[in-house]
């Protein structure tokens, strides 16, 4: 969740507004842009778990979220304050040089989405799966389960409070913790390509149960 990507789902459309995207064409690109670069992406994420591993893809997944939200900052806050809902209303479609700042923005954006979808939505949930020793593997998914929703809630409630406070520069909290996650996975992660379920103990340094021998009864 800390990517940042339901908070580009959920309130892309005051990020739309704020760069001056009238409400209809605003909700074409969240409903329509995002949601096509969220199934595209899915497909290379899905092909390449199994060939090129789970923590290449949270490696490089993480640079190019990093990037998009630094570059999503950068542009969003060269767009003049004076773009507004209401006048794109009116006019259509920005003025240039706006027209290319927006245009950049929404590139940002999407290929955010894009790399969230081939690399850390689908490898996190695998991941998440594997970690556990097989003892407590459905207990633990479960509890990582609802802690990802937790975060998730908890974003949904402050984000619009942090984006009003900050407007495009509030894009860089997740591409700080971008940086943050693609060291994690550099030098913490380790890899599980190809695996059984029964290495992953091995991997992850858990021992396995020894085994339990029911007493005899002597009759």
């Amino acid at each position: 969740q800390w990517t940042g990507i339901n908070a580009v789902f959920y309130y892309s459309g005051r990020l739309y507004k704020a760069m001056g995207i009238s409400r209809g064409v605003g909700t074409s690109l969240a409903a329509i842009g995002q949601s096509l670069m969220n199934i595209i992406g899915t497909f290379p994420g899905m092909y390449l778990i199994e060939r090129a591993g789970r923590k290449p893809l949270l490696i490089w997944g993480g640079i190019g979220q990093t990037v998009c939200m630094v570059l999503l900052a950068i542009l969003g806050s060269q767009i003049p304050p004076e773009m507004t809902a209401c006048e794109i209303e009116e006019k259509g479609t920005p003025e240039p040089p706006a027209l290319g700042l927006v245009i950049a923005s929404v590139m940002a954006i999407n290929g955010f989405v894009l790399f969230f979808a081939a690399t850390w939505g689908p490898t996190v949930w695998v991941y998440q799966s594997e970690i556990f020793p097989l003892r407590i593997r459905g207990k633990g998914t479960g509890v990582a389960t609802m802690t990802n929703w937790t975060n998730n809630a908890l974003i949904a409630f402050i984000w619009p409070t942090v984006l009003k406070a900050w407007g495009a520069y509030s894009y860089l909290v997740f591409a700080s913790l971008g940086i943050c996650m693609t060291t994690f996975s550099y030098f913490c992660v380790p890899e599980t390509k190809r695996k059984t379920l029964e290495e992953m103990d091995e991997t992850f340094g858990f021992a396995a149960l020894p085994e339990v021998t029911k007493p005899t009864v002597k009759e």
